[in-house]
């Protein structure tokens, strides 16, 4: 008996029914595979699958800027920060004590406004940024891993449908901030520290030990293993390895960076 596609009158293209892209954008959450099954059924990439989640990290970015630097204890905290790095540089003989007191100055009246738009538009160029960067790492994991071969744009498919765990993490973020105060309480150890020391490795390491971070980490692996099919496990090594050689960096130059 005939049973195929065809004969039951559905298109074989139609087996794998295609979603909207706020569909996925949710289902990121609840069964990511599913979202990751689709991209690798569907032979064409669709510019609103990485669009979107992009623009909503762009539009959140510069939303938190915002907010943050419209607390008067967050500014603060920066502004000290601030002052330690010219005490710094002055006592390495880098800048002169009245450059040092100058730039102070002028942060102190200029400090909410600057770090707000400074803050907004390195949060939504740091976006794109960041997309075209993960799109890179996906796009070649997935040509060294595996015999499966894919666009650019399948790519940035999966890299921005990712980023809807950091979409959730920012917000998170923001909220934690706002509560401890300065801007590197995260899901993670360092939460529990109450005199929080960016200069401190050790704190800068127990703030990078992120939730939210591995979470992301985690589904970005299944969308690589999904689309190239391979087993999780061998594309989660490369993945978690990229992210603790870029934090061994980062806080080995204390850039004191807490992001993803």
């Amino acid at each position: 008996m005939n049973t195929s596609p065809s004969s039951l009158g559905v298109d074989a293209e139609s087996a794998v029914q295609e979603t909207s892209v706020w569909s996925k954008i949710l289902n990121m959450f609840a069964a990511p595979r599913e979202v990751f099954e689709e991209l690798r059924a569907s032979e064409a990439s669709s510019v609103a699958n990485w669009l979107t989640p992009t623009f909503l990290m762009a539009l959140l970015a510069v939303t938190s800027a915002f907010v943050l630097f419209s607390q008067p204890a967050i500014v603060q905290a920066v502004l000290d920060q601030q002052t330690k790095q010219f005490e710094k540089q002055v006592a390495e003989k880098k800048m002169t004590a009245d450059q040092a007191n100058g730039a102070r100055i002028y942060l102190e009246k200029t400090g909410a406004t600057l770090f707000k738009i400074t803050g907004s538009i390195a949060g939504a160029v740091g976006s794109g940024i960041g997309l075209l960067v993960m799109s890179t790492v996906v796009l070649t994991l997935v040509s060294f891993l595996s015999q499966e071969k894919i666009g650019f744009g399948k790519a940035m498919e999966i890299a921005a449908l990712s980023s809807c765990i950091q979409i959730l993490a920012t917000i998170v973020g923001l909220c934690l901030i706002s509560m401890k105060g300065h801007l590197f309480a995260t899901l993670s150890p360092g939460l529990f520290i109450s005199d929080f020391d960016p200069e401190n490795k050790a704190h800068l390491w127990a703030a990078n030990i992120n939730l939210m971070s591995f979470w992301y980490l985690a589904v970005l692996s299944l969308g690589i293993s999904v689309v190239g099919q391979i087993k999780w496990a061998k594309a989660a090594v490369p993945v978690f390895g990229l992210w603790l050689a870029y934090r061994l960096i980062v806080i080995s130059k204390g850039w004191a960076a807490t992001g993803m």
